[in-house]
């Protein structure tokens, strides 16, 4: 689903992105979005990505949060399979940061990865590093640090990769709502980046970004299992759409005016392949929920799964 509200150029089939009067952003092939939320109670949640796929090679994000009498404590990981072998490489602060693939490199050797620190300043907060897929190492830089700026304010979004391998990074006038400091650039612009010490260099107005990787399977998250559920799961015959506000993925139970929320907005396995703005699905959905009924409140659950699906576009 994550790739379904994502409205502009997406990166999950290889295509150009369309250039117009300045380069377009482009999604990433794989987000998190945040950090994983600890739960309420004692036990263990868990969550994998979407996996992106790229010339036989597999990869995805796996995040972790467990309470105990401890507290609570968070891992996160990138996992990568690769002729039929998995291998784990740990990502940092995974309590605060969350995480986004954003591309395969054009001859599948690298990863353009990207971290985000949720609590800090948006200007200041993007870390980016091109892993090779062979050793896992990561070199975590920050884009302050990349690109020499000093007392100013932007927006930075990593993009992928530029044909010879560089990676790109889009840069634009800060969009929070009260900046500090002037803007680092007066307008949207494509850089190529040399993570090790080349000094970023801009790129043609009508540069094309291409993507090479696709998602090649939705995510999956803990439903039956998850420590916070507070009462037996149960089968519903509904329609799920997608809507305005929180949350995005409702469920309408058929024959009933009741309309139910999706915690997360997460949709498990070929409901998050197949979900669009444009498309409803209907079919048997085995809800866990997070929320008890009550008169005149939205029930929030998750999705264990779905049988009998049918998917119809909408508009």
């Amino acid at each position: 689903m994550r790739t379904a509200i994502l409205v502009a150029c997406v990166l999950i089939v290889p295509f150009f992105c369309q250039a117009q009067d300045h380069p377009q952003w482009s999604p990433p092939l794989v987000d998190t979005g945040e950090t994983l939320e600890c739960p309420d109670h004692a036990g263990l949640r868990q969550y994998r990505s979407e996996t992106a796929a790229y010339k036989g090679i597999s990869v995805f994000i796996s995040q972790e949060s467990r309470r105990d009498s401890r507290g609570c404590h968070y891992t996160a990981e990138l996992r990568v399979i690769r002729n039929g072998v998995s291998h784990q490489y740990s990502l940092p602060n995974a309590k605060n940061e969350a995480f986004s693939i954003m591309d395969f490199s054009p001859d599948s050797s690298r990863l353009l990865l990207a971290s985000y620190y949720e609590d800090g300043r948006e200007s200041r907060d993007v870390a980016v590093t091109t892993m090779p897929i062979s050793s896992g190492v990561m070199d975590w830089q920050n884009a302050w640090d990349i690109f020499g700026w000093k007392n100013c304010d932007a927006t930075v979004e990593p993009q992928g990769f530029a044909p010879d391998g560089k990676a790109v990074m889009m840069v634009r006038p800060s969009v929070a709502d009260a900046h500090e400091q002037p803007s680092c650039v007066s307008r949207q612009t494509f850089y190529e980046v040399g993570l090790t010490s080349a000094t970023p260099r801009e790129m043609p107005e009508s540069s094309k970004i291409r993507g090479y990787g696709a998602v090649a399977k939705g995510p999956w998250r803990t439903c039956r299992t998850d420590p916070d559920i507070v009462a037996a799961c149960f089968i519903v015959r509904g329609r799920l759409s997608f809507w305005n506000g929180t949350p995005l993925a409702r469920i309408w139970r058929i024959g009933t005016k009741r309309m139910i929320g999706v915690h997360d907005d997460v949709l498990p396995g070929s409901l998050d392949l197949n979900m669009d703005w444009d498309v409803e699905a209907v079919g048997d959905f085995f809800l866990c929920p997070f929320t008890r009924e009550k008169p005149g409140a939205m029930q929030f659950v998750c999705i264990d799964s779905a049988k009998n699906v049918k998917y119809k576009k909408i508009r």
